[in-house]
């Protein structure tokens, strides 16, 4: 009998095909030793998910599955669905990708770890009943395991009432509840920004290590294995191509897959990952708010004092009556501003970041500079400041455009695309599944693209003096937007759920190309992509950038995709841009406090760094929209300076307030600093702290 956590042998999975069974997994060989940690990587389709669903005996009922599973001595495969039930949390747990997807919407959360916790504890009804407050309290001590600093109002919260990180520890906390022999992380981090993902991969380290379990964990990151695998299996064609103890298999991996992987993660073993994509671009522009002298031309695009604010509408339900607003009841509805006087400036053929943790306002940002341009007003939102698009950076008559008025020369366009007229600016979104109509080919998405007339702010553009393309004009601009982002003709004639993720981007992409635009809105292009998938699209857009002279406005959490896409970052906290200057200066020698901790989060992709590496400590923020911190905030508003007025935003959480002396740090809560660049700064950066000479001597080495 085998004293491993999990010995799998010869395992073989395939679905049902058209013509013949489709493999998925092909003859693998897999042992984990009790506590020890091994990080199952590969591209997209190489696998992976297949096996951890094999293990634990969740495939459909169409898979057909053989070889050997065994965990903690028995051997699984074969069970029945009843018989695995009993194994299921008792001996093999699953952390799945999705936590919301995890948790019953209807059910606290202390009732949903409870039942975890029962499930496998034998005793009859009777004593169950006896022994709520023994659950109870177990559940309480597994949420404090998970690193929940108030676990009696988690256990009273609803699922949605809690931040995607609190929902993944919770996910983690009743994974161990049993101490199970394995537990399998499939992809536990994906959906999270880089600050949370640090929190939950020392969570579930930890909490693994503290029951006893061995961990399986399933990602196609090489980046966060390094810092928590002991051994790592490569997966490529649902083949086992390698298989190495971690130094090892970053130090000298041998086949390419591993090769191609390490180098999309930023590992320094391969020739094209020595290079710093920033350093092979042109030296970035200036920041003007750092040197307000820096920049003479005029910007593409520049938003100006924008400021957002979301109303909260409360309904009071009457039996037998719809439901009417609060406001038209006599009640005010409250609002809340995510975005508080926010400046950016993109130039000619650049690329601007917005980075920050989510809730930050970076997508708000992006949406409602979009709704400027197009004239688009959305119910509930109140916007203020100012929108100026400046096509190829020229302006008109007086020297601006505001909100993308037709007047000035129009921006250098591709020979390739459109003669007829100029889109300011296009949106490309974070899941392209969704946003490409299931209904239409990529013939007739492209081409609805082309034919739409040019919807600005402005009502002077429209299609009476812009001639509509003829037919023959849509087909040939179709194919070149198609050739642009290098996808073959011969996928025209598809359906976006006939494509991979991969493919389903690039068209989006070419969609938005085929409107001509001066710049590129990019909300998280390519989070929801395998890092192999992630570096070639990131390739295609610095490529198309240089190509057709376009602009971007970036959205990302990923900061390796910021490293290499970007020209320069803004660093977005709570609605504000606490720091803001070039990629290579931000990245080198950030200054915020605020943005220490959040580079120091990043997945370090060398495993002797990772594990000599600490990240700066940043607690994790409470959901806004918890019901009991709206009515905290509202009633002691000085409690919530991140919201308020006055008082930096980063405040509460900032990881050198608490090495202040009182009045420094009672400063910090009540003035708002500027975003001024400074003397021991690099001169194209500028940040928005009040004690950048403390930082420096706190968090860097003397």
């Amino acid at each position: 009998m085998s004293c491993d956590a999990l010995d799998v042998r010869d395992l073989h999975v395939s679905f049902p095909g058209d013509d013949a069974p489709v493999p998925a997994v092909r003859g693998v060989d897999l042992r984990i030793a009790p506590g020890r940690t091994l990080g199952l990587v590969g591209p997209s389709g190489s696998g992976k998910s297949a096996l951890g669903l094999a293990v634990i005996g969740l495939l459909s009922a169409r898979a057909r599955v053989t070889g050997s599973v065994v965990v903690g001595g028995t051997e699984l495969l074969g069970l029945d669905d009843l018989a695995m039930s009993r194994h299921r949390g008792r001996d093999v747990a699953m952390v799945f990708q999705d936590p919301h997807g995890s948790l019953t919407p209807v059910l606290r959360i202390g009732a949903q770890v409870d039942e975890a916790v029962r499930a496998h504890d034998g005793a009859p009804g009777a004593e169950r009943r006896g022994g709520r407050r023994a659950v109870r309290a177990r559940s309480l001590d597994l949420l404090r395991v998970v690193g929940m600093a108030d676990p009696r109002r988690v256990a009273d919260a609803y699922p949605h009432e809690l931040s995607g990180g609190q929902r993944q520890r919770v996910a983690i906390a009743m994974a161990i509840a049993n101490e199970p022999a394995l537990v399998i992380a499939d992809e536990p981090t994906t959906a999270l920004d880089v600050t949370v993902q640090a929190h939950v991969l020392q969570v579930l380290a930890r909490a693994t290590q503290e029951a006893g379990s061995a961990l399986l964990l399933i990602t196609h990151d090489l980046g966060i294995v390094a810092g928590l695998a002991d051994d790592v299996a490569v997966l490529d064609s649902g083949r086992l191509v390698e298989h190495e103890t971690v130094d090892r298999l970053y130090r000298s991996p041998a086949h390419p897959t591993t090769v191609r992987l390490l180098a999309a993660a930023g590992g320094t073993t391969t020739a094209d990952a020595d290079v710093d994509p920033a350093a092979e671009r042109a030296d970035p522009v200036a920041d003007p708010a750092a040197d307000p002298g820096a920049t003479t031309a005029e910007p593409v695009l520049d938003v100006r004092g924008l400021r957002v604010e979301y109303e909260e509408r409360r309904t009071l339900a009457i039996p037998g009556r719809p439901s009417r607003s609060a406001t038209r009841l006599g009640r005010r509805a409250s609002a809340t501003r995510v975005v508080e006087g926010v400046d950016l400036r993109v130039d000619a053929g650049e690329c601007l970041a917005l980075v920050g943790e989510s809730g930050s306002g970076k997508t708000s940002t992006l949406l409602r500079i979009m709704d400027e341009l197009t004239g688009v007003r959305t119910p509930g939102v109140t916007i203020e400041g100012t929108v100026t698009i400046r096509p190829g950076g020229a302006g008109g008559p007086d020297g601006t455009r505001n909100r993308s008025a037709p007047a000035g020369p129009p921006h250098r366009r591709s020979p390739h695309l459109s003669p007829h007229r100029s889109t300011p600016a296009q949106l490309v979104f974070q899941d392209a599944s969704a946003a490409l109509d299931p209904r239409m080919t990529v013939a007739q998405l492209i081409a609805e693209a082309v034919r739409a007339p040019a919807h600005t702010a402005s009502s002077t553009v429209s299609r009476t003096n812009s001639r509509a393309p003829s037919r023959t004009d849509v087909a040939a601009r179709v194919r070149t937007a198609l050739t642009l982002v290098d996808l073959p003709e011969s996928l025209l004639a598809r359906f976006p759920w006939q494509l991979s993720g991969g493919q389903r981007q690039r068209v989006a992409i070419a969609r938005a190309l085929a409107a001509d635009p001066a710049v590129l809105l990019l909300d998280e292009p390519v989070s929801a992509l395998d890092v192999l998938v992630q570096r070639e699209i990131v390739h295609l857009l610095a490529e198309l950038r240089t190509r057709l002279g376009l602009s971007y406005l970036v959205v990302a959490h990923d900061l390796q995709v910021v490293r290499d896409l970007a020209d320069r970052v803004a660093v977005m906290y709570a609605g504000r841009i606490v720091e803001t200057g070039s990629v290579r200066s931000v990245f080198a020698s950030p200054q915020h406090p605020y943005t220490r901790a959040l580079l120091s989060a990043a997945p370090v992709p060398d495993p002797v760094a990772a594990r000599a590496h600490r990240p700066i400590p940043l607690p994790e923020p409470e959901p806004e929209h918890q019901p009991h911190r709206r009515r905290d905030r509202q009633t002691h508003p000085e409690r919530h300076p991140e919201r308020t007025a006055a008082g930096c935003p980063v405040a509460d959480r900032c990881p050198l307030i608490g090495a202040l002396d009182p009045a420094a740090a009672a400063r910090c809560r009540s003035t708002r600093p500027e975003l001024v660049g400074h003397d021991l700064a690099p001169p194209d950066t500028a940040a928005a702290c009040h004690h950048l000479e403390a930082a420096r001597d706190r968090f860097e080495p003397a």
